[in-house]
């Protein structure tokens, strides 16, 4: 079968706010269900809270639906509730089977990439996305408080190296633009103060030179957790924690969870010569990424681009994916899998198709049924990993600080989270500081992490114009997030018959980074068009 010559590059976007009523009043915590320097990933669920600096009231100024237009209830993102700053039937139905060439189950960047691309090809494609918006963990937002920024949400920058994502924007003609300052000062939380980080990390280094001349031996037979390994160095008290810290913050994990190939993922461990050739051991946070670049209208303008490539009539939004299940035997050619979906009034859906490519959280693929022989045991098994990451945006009207990124932890609450600026980032009179963290507890717990990144700014005569907070929290899947024991990236399952998987994680190269699901999402579609048996002309960058 021909199809007509393609290139592989090149989202109308709608989303709805969902107010969760209860009481009279929104639930702030109802819409959490589901938590390195700007590493983010797969988002199965956003949630939000926002809290205002303002005089305290006798009690909460909750929101309701009545209190929103028409208008605005039908085009608001999220689930949000706004209070004080210091105020602390479902029917079941069927439909008739449909037919597929091919079906995209999620509408994060690896589907809606992979989705256009088949799509080009001439092929008979349905995206399906379980929420009720596509993007997955990329999103931005408006601020709740009038300043007139736009924040991400979900994922913020670009790297240099990201190509595909460039080469991807440039088709579509979504402006990337590089961040407005050269440098970045990098600091450290010590005893409620900031420090230089190379400071710190220079004492610290100099302290525990053995150990971390052991830790650099640290061999990959080795199935030890990375807390028994820093046990066993007799790592100090004040490396154990510099360490807990970023996999806390950056995996929403402890060292007891993680494995040694997590830990050389984020940090250098090397041998360093004085002038006088004495040698001693250094630790740093690997320079993952450089962080050079942003999307000018926020992230979410590549979705809205991506978004509008693909008809209404082949996407669909609130439809999870229940089970799949192989057909023994085809009677028609095209029907070798039958998918079942349900949204969230129990209406179901029952699609037939030859090709699949689920592009979905890892976290979800656990949810799903799989009657395939010798596919539900390596879902489970090998692309079964996720962690917990959560955004707490700080909102100020005016910025009174020099470009920053820290690392601290909440000595109250024991949340430790990254913080950096966002204001370089965001369009607006006011400014955004981001603490990336792991799973939010509990609203103690958040504004507990909030007074402490506060006081942090105010020890360096910072943070005078606060105005509120907002919180966002998803689940996202990376291999540096496996269980304790030896490396297991090779035996993640990229392709099951004519079952394919795709987004950041299974991407070659940049894993958790937008550019690493559209990566994934795009070679999987044309795995998907060379097996159909499609003749295309299909370049990559």
């Amino acid at each position: 079968m021909k199809c007509r010559e393609v290139q592989i590059r090149e989202m109308q976007f709608t989303v709805q706010r969902d107010l969760v009523a209860k009481n009279g009043r929104v639930s702030p915590w109802a819409s959490l269900k589901r938590g390195t320097r700007g590493c983010l990933h797969q988002l199965l669920a956003f949630g939000l809270v926002f809290v205002a600096s303002a005089p305290a009231v006798a009690g909460p100024a909750g929101v309701s639906n009545a209190d929103l237009s028409t208008a605005e209830r039908d085009s608001a993102p999220f689930n949000f509730d706004v209070v004080r700053n210091g105020d602390s039937a479902r029917t079941a139905q069927t439909s008739q089977v449909e037919t597929r060439e091919a079906v995209v189950v999620g509408g994060g960047l690896a589907g809606l990439a992979a989705t256009r691309d088949l799509l080009r090809a001439g092929t008979d494609v349905m995206l399906f996305e379980g929420s009720q918006r596509f993007g997955g963990r990329v999103m931005t937002v408006d601020d709740p408080f009038g300043l007139g920024l736009r924040i991400n949400a979900g994922a913020e920058l670009v790297d240099s190296t990201h190509t595909e994502i460039r080469a991807l924007a440039r088709e579509l003609g979504v402006l990337i633009v590089d961040r407005p300052v050269a440098s970045i000062e990098n600091r450290v939380d010590q005893a409620g103060r900031w420090v230089g980080e190379s400071d710190f990390l220079r004492n610290l280094s100099a302290q525990d030179s053995r150990a971390l001349e052991a830790l650099s031996k640290w061999r990959a037979s080795e199935d030890v957790s990375l807390a028994a390994k820093l046990r066993s160095v007799r790592a100090s008290v004040a490396l154990y924690e510099y360490v807990a810290r970023a996999m806390e913050s950056e995996w929403g994990r402890t060292p007891e969870q993680l494995n040694r190939q997590v830990f050389f993922d984020t940090f250098d461990v090397r041998r360093e010569d004085d002038a006088r050739g004495r040698s001693t051991w250094r630790i740093e946070l690997l320079p993952h990424n450089d962080e050079k670049s942003f999307f000018s209208r926020g992230s979410e303008s590549l979705v809205e681009a991506l978004v509008d490539k693909i008809p209404a009539g082949q996407r669909a939004l609130g439809w999870r994916l229940k089970s799949v299940e192989e057909l023994p035997e085809p009677r028609e050619p095209g029907r070798r899998y039958q998918l079942a979906l349900e949204n969230e009034r129990g209406q179901q859906r029952v699609v037939q198709t030859a090709k699949l490519l689920l592009a979905m959280p890892e976290a979800s693929l656990r949810e799903v049924e799989f009657r395939v022989p010798g596919i539900s045991r390596q879902v489970t098994q090998a692309n079964a990993q996720w962690a917990q990451n959560s955004k707490i945006v700080l909102y100020f009207s005016a910025r009174d600080w020099s470009p920053f990124a820290g690392l601290a932890r909440d000595p109250r609450g024991g949340l430790a989270f990254q913080m950096w600026d966002s204001s370089l980032d965001a369009r607006g009179p006011g400014a955004a500081i981001t603490l990336y963290t792991g799973q939010l507890a509990s609203r103690t717990q958040v504004e507990s992490a909030v007074q402490h990144a506060l006081n942090l700014l105010r020890s360096r005569g910072e943070g005078a114009h606060y105005v509120g907070y907002a919180t966002h929290e998803w689940t996202r899947s990376y291999p540096g997030a496996d269980r304790p024991g030896p490396r297991r990236e090779a035996s993640r399952v990229r392709r099951h018959g004519e079952i394919y998987f795709a987004g950041d994680a299974w991407s070659e190269e940049h894993k958790g980074y937008m550019n690493g699901a559209v990566e994934a999402g795009r070679a999987r579609a044309l795995e998907i068009l060379l097996t159909s048996g499609k003749q295309c002309a299909v370049m990559f960058r």
